[in-house]
């Protein structure tokens, strides 16, 4: 009897380990047989600026885990925070393995964007004039700028700079326009100042003699923005780059009665000049025809004007 009851204790004891055994290997292998029965990807390693955050298995969960992170540290600074940071995500497919706990990953988000926010930056404004850039300081400083572009066509004070918010543009952003003095209405857009125009009757009689519209013959582009103290443009060294006149090419297509002298007065430039930037033409004596063009330099501003005068006369 005693012989049989210690068989009986060990086969006892080996069907214990065998359940324990058979227990820890499902364990293992059911999510393996799961990921098997699901194939994809299953497992997505988070790379913030090169550095690793973790790994989830919900790739869906990565953009709100980074703004929530953005949210946060937005929310302890009374400032404007900026963050340089770029983010990959490297999926793969695995049998075994865990994922990091989600908690874990959105903290180490946070902890890599934070040693990433930007410093020293300041608000300011990019007046873009086709290639032409310039960061200003102010609002105020933008009008500056604008008006003395203005003032050099519009000597009588006749028309206004407008500034237009541009609601499409996903940052605050505005074009600018001119329109008769006095015909704005003073509205804010975005925290973009914008006039509204408004022109009536009694004004139009008022300007029925001399110069009846105006515009800026370059489009102006004016978008908020932060940068560096460096990078802003005191307003009156803007001011002297956009309104100083600069040598600049330009086609002249060549009309009945033209000849290279004649086209250097038109283009308020010199033959030589001419010469020199035309390998067509090789000296004063070549032959120009109608319907030629000539590369000459015009002396302009970065902005200028274009206007449309009225004249009237008495006919004989």
């Amino acid at each position: 009897m005693e012989l049989i009851y210690k068989y009986r204790h060990k086969a006892l004891l080996y069907s214990i380990q065998t359940m324990f055994l058979s227990s820890f290997i499902i364990l293992l292998i059911v999510p393996a047989i799961e990921k098997l029965t699901n194939p994809g990807n299953n497992y997505f390693t988070i790379m913030i600026n090169g550095e690793n955050a973790g790994a989830i298995a919900d790739a869906s969960l990565i953009n709100n885990m980074i703004t929530d992170a953005r949210k946060r540290l937005a929310s302890e600074s009374d400032d404007l925070v900026l963050i340089d940071f770029d983010y990959s995500m490297k999926a793969r497919q695995m049998w075994f393995g865990n994922t990091d706990k989600v908690e874990d990953v959105e903290e180490n988000i946070y902890r890599i964007l934070k040693n990433n926010v930007m410093t020293g930056k300041q608000k300011a404004y990019t007046v873009k004039i086709n290639q032409y850039m310039v960061n200003l300081a102010s609002m105020e400083d933008v009008k500056a700028l604008l008006s003395a572009a203005k003032d050099k066509y519009d000597t009588n004070q006749q028309f206004s700079v407008n500034l237009v918010g541009d609601e499409d543009r996903e940052l605050n952003a505005a074009t600018s326009t001119l329109s008769r003095a006095n015909s704005g209405i003073s509205a804010v857009m975005g925290g973009i100042e914008t006039a509204l125009s408004s022109a009536g009757s009694d004004q139009e009689q008022q300007f029925e003699q001399g110069i009846i519209a105006m515009d800026f013959a370059e489009k102006v582009e004016i978008v908020e923005t932060y940068v560096n103290a460096e990078q802003i443009t005191p307003v009156n060294q803007a001011i002297d780059e956009v309104t100083k006149n600069k040598e600049k090419n330009k086609i002249y297509e060549v009309v009945s009665g033209d000849c290279l002298s004649v086209i250097a007065e038109k283009n308020d430039t010199t033959v030589e000049k001419i010469i020199q930037m035309n390998e067509n033409i090789p000296d004063e004596n070549a032959v120009i025809q109608v319907g030629d063009e000539v590369i000459v330099t015009v002396p302009e501003p970065e902005l200028s004007v274009i206007r449309k005068e009225e004249v009237s006369y008495d006919e004989d």
